[in-house]
């Protein structure tokens, strides 16, 4: 059992001169959820003498390196305030500081926990999120707030292993600027520099195309968002099960090859990628295993990239979000029959179709939202037809989260929703590669595992 020894929160170094404010828009303001990510620390790598840390140590060090980092992100040591019938919310850059748990599980070693020896143990999601997720409903009570900007739990287990737990707002955060805080707590904790971000927000106002809904979303009656039960960690998590699918570098590149070679042959020049991949051959053997319909649709969903696309509106490293959906729809029959480069292209020709004035007229549907409504994501077609794939396979933060006492071993996610696959960098072992966890109902998972047109590319 994990014990709370005590919660409070870490002020930035430099102290606030002047109080600010600024009201949240869009999709900013209408985004309830958090993102959790759960790091495991292997006390082998910081233990050993004559070089040993011990859990004190690195308490303090954590404190400290986030009190520097809160100077340059103030948004993370704020306050967020929501007025329900007015439809507003705000982020109060206030200094409040960062609030840091500390807690003790005396009953496991890291070693313990299957996500290590195990990536097809359909529990471990649910077990880590178990143990290690902080009480926000104790946390709301304890600091008298509504919603916080970002959390940090760090667990001694009984092998003096850590368990560090992020959890962050999605109302200031995508996984854009998640990696771009990561990134600069890594260098601080190292004395290095880093590039500041910078405060620029999109023009809602500015938007002059129709609002469309993003692909993937449904609405919802806000008062769900406002129900301290529904955001209360008390209960034990949702038990969705999930397992991780490692796919080799290798053998993802070889296949690459291939199909860059046919391209060739063809005298097409969009070849394709290792991400294009991996979501295609995804999207296929899931499909298969659910067995729809012929002529049922499967609808492919992803967060885009659209930073780049918005430029000059939003800078790269600007924090704030983008997740809007993208999305593909092809019958069971179709995907069933198509091969791997078939379905690429695809999805090769839905992105190029995906420009900015759609992904415009999609935040605008943000900034139009009746009060008392919101966006969810669409649970039910994604529990029986669709798919959604975030990539977060490029964010090297994830896999090696060095912040001063050697990187972290494994990278977990809670359980998160039937449908949904995230894309996460390998760090098993420091295997290279790309790790697939993958959220859908025991029997299809169970197909999973002993699909031969999937695990002839697996590590």
């Amino acid at each position: 059992m994990t014990t709370i020894v005590k919660s409070y929160r870490i002020k930035p170094s430099k102290p606030i001169v002047e109080i600010k404010k600024e009201t949240l828009e869009g999709l900013d303001k209408n985004n309830y959820f958090y993102t959790t990510i759960f790091f495991g620390f292997d006390s082998n790598y910081f233990s050993p003498a004559p070089n040993s840390i011990g859990y004190e140590q690195i308490v303090e060090k954590l404190k400290n390196d986030l009190s520097i980092l809160q100077n340059d992100f103030p948004m993370i040591s704020g306050n967020i305030e929501n007025n329900y019938e007015k439809n507003f919310a705000q982020i109060i850059y206030d200094g409040s500081g960062v609030v840091i748990i500390e807690a003790r599980n005396n009953s496991i070693n890291i070693n313990d926990l299957t996500i290590l020896k195990d990536n097809n143990d359909f529990t471990s999601a649910k077990t880590i999120s178990d143990l290690f997720t902080p009480d926000l409903k104790f946390l709301k009570n304890e600091f008298h707030v509504q919603h916080f900007p970002f959390i940090v739990q760090i667990t001694k287990l009984k092998c003096n292993s850590i368990i560090l737990t992020l959890m962050n707002s999605h109302m200031l955060m995508d996984g854009g600027s998640y990696e771009l805080l990561q990134s600069a707590w890594k260098a601080i904790s190292k004395g290095l520099d880093y590039r500041k971000p910078d405060d620029k927000k999109i023009d809602y106002a500015g938007i002059k195309q129709p609002s469309v809904m993003p692909k993937g979303w449904m609405e919802v009656p806000k008062k769900l968002f406002f129900n301290d039960d529904s955001t209360s960690t008390d209960e034990p998590s949702q038990y969705i099960p999930s397992c991780r699918f490692h796919f080799s570098k290798n053998k993802v590149n070889q296949l690459k090859i291939e199909l860059n070679n046919l391209i060739k042959e063809d005298g097409e020049t969009k070849y394709v990628t290792s991400d294009e991949i991996v979501c295609s051959l995804l999207w296929k053997v899931i499909t298969k295993h659910r067995k729809l319909d012929e002529n049922q649709n499967t609808t492919f969903i992803r967060p885009t990239n659209v930073r780049n696309i918005l430029k000059p509106m939003l800078s790269d490293i600007s924090f704030g979000n983008l997740a809007i959906m993208d999305g593909i729809s092809l019958t069971f029959k179709e995907i069933n029959s198509f091969d791997i480069l078939q379905i690429i292209k695809k999805i090769q020709l839905q992105k190029e179709l995906y420009k900015r004035d759609i992904i415009l007229q999609n935040l605008k549907y943000f900034t139009e939202l009746p009060f008392d409504k919101s966006l969810a994501m669409d649970f039910v077609g994604l529990a029986k037809t669709d798919l959604l794939l975030n990539s977060w396979s490029k964010f090297t933060s994830l896999a090696s989260f060095d912040i001063g006492f050697g990187n972290n071993v494994f990278v977990s996610l809670p359980p998160l929703m039937n449908g949904a696959v995230l894309l996460l960098p390998s760090c098993f072992k420091q295997e290279e590669g790309i790790v697939a966890h993958t959220y859908l109902p025991h029997s299809v998972l169970q197909e999973l595992k002993n699909d031969s047109d999937l695990l002839k590319y697996l590590c």
